[in-house]
């Protein structure tokens, strides 16, 4: 329990002379109502009594700003001690005040009222119109147990993880490993939080059920009476609390099984156009002889060229680099460098025109089992065939 404070004030309406020299010599002691104490509600009480020649207070009676405090302010006066006695219709203020604050100024009239009110909002059932004492114990019983029922569902959970992302939809748009790694360990400590949660809810149901049977047997103006009804009552907020809670996280455990199924697409079609590119950055290497050659010095190369040859001067230019390279064949007006022959020799009337010398095939340079015979037609218009 915190420190408390205690103030008297006397006021004599003495009967007889002796009364003006009564003194308060002990204060008795104080014991704070816990469920003030517990609602931080500070309070007054104005006592009248009558002091015996012993210095002791009896007759007391007397109002306080919350009927929590009377009982309390009885009990200090019964323990207290006067001097210069006996007198009678003595006046006292109690205050009870907590450690740290300032006692309230009982004796003004608008911070008595502001603390009636204060104690009205806390113990509404002091307000209330009852027809019967009984019903006041009654209503005043359930509202003790309202009162010290509390629930800490948080307990040592910690505070509630943040999603995330800012939505379930943004959360199935991930497209990325790492963002997707990111998230899981984010819903994680989500879920973690979640467990904890509903631990501590099962465990709080238990307890209601055992209070239950243990209270049973009493009478409905013992609050003890009341405390399971109040218990289940914050347990069935707490089970739609969790209910909402946990729908909104299976919601984002679904939108993220849909960006780790598209990741996962992904990232299987990225691996298979690597491969691709891999097994074509490969081929090369596991060419044969005749595929290198059918490139570099047959007519693969003229295909190639052919196939990219945008209008009639490129498709021209592809047939002169193939037959440089040695094919043995000449586009009427062309000459080969590396069969050039000598011009013919002019024809006289005097002599025969002797024929044209004879032209030898060039030599193969076909590798073995591959057929160079594939000579392009003459005159060549547009690329094709294959020698393969």
């Amino acid at each position: 329990m915190r420190g408390l404070v205690a103030a008297f004030a006397l006021a004599f309406t003495g009967l007889g002379a002796s009364a003006q020299s009564l003194s308060l010599t002990r204060p008795g002691p104080i014991i704070f109502p816990a469920d003030a104490e517990a609602a931080g509600l500070p309070g007054c009480c104005k006592m009248t009594f009558d002091v015996d020649a012993d210095g002791k207070a009896h007759n007391t009676s007397g109002y306080c700003t919350s009927d929590m405090f009377e009982e309390a302010a009885r009990h200090s006066m019964s323990r207290a001690k006067f001097s210069g006695g006996p007198a009678s219709n003595v006046s006292m203020s109690v205050v009870f005040a907590l450690e740290g604050e300032t006692p309230p100024k009982c004796s003004s009239p608008d911070i008595w009222n502001d603390l009636t009110r204060a104690a009205s909002d806390v113990f509404y059932w002091e307000a209330g119109d009852y027809e019967t004492d009984e019903d006041y114990e009654i209503a005043k019983a359930k509202g003790l147990a309202d009162l010290r029922t509390t629930f800490d569902f948080n307990g040592n959970c910690g505070a509630e993880p943040a999603y995330p992302l800012s939505s379930a939809v943004a959360v199935s748009r991930i497209g990325n490993s790492d963002a997707l790694n990111r998230a899981a360990q984010a819903l994680d400590r989500r879920g973690e939080w979640l467990d904890c949660r509903t631990a501590i809810y099962n465990g709080y149901s238990r307890q209601a059920t055992e209070t239950r049977d243990r209270y049973a047997s009493l009478p409905a103006t013992d609050f003890r009476a009341w405390i399971a009804d109040r218990m289940e009552a914050h347990l069935s907020d707490e089970y739609g609390y969790l209910a909402d809670r946990n729908a909104e996280y299976d919601s984002y455990l679904d939108a993220w099984d849909e960006a780790a199924d598209n990741v996962a697409a992904a990232e299987a079609r990225a691996a298979a156009r690597r491969q691709r590119r891999a097994a074509s950055a490969a081929s090369p290497q596991a060419r044969s002889e005749a595929d290198r050659f059918f490139d570099s010095i047959g007519p693969g190369r003229y295909e190639s060229c052919m196939q990219s040859a945008n209008g009639y001067g490129a498709r021209q230019a592809c047939m002169n680099d193939w037959i440089s390279r040695g094919t043995g064949f000449q586009f009427p007006g062309l000459r080969s460098k590396r069969f050039e022959t000598s011009p013919p020799p002019v024809s006289t009337p005097d002599r025969p025109r002797p024929p044209p010398p004879r032209r030898e095939p060039p030599k193969s340079t076909c590798p073995e089992g591959y057929s160079c015979s594939c000579m392009p037609p003459t005159p060549i218009v547009q690329g094709g065939g294959t020698c393969r």
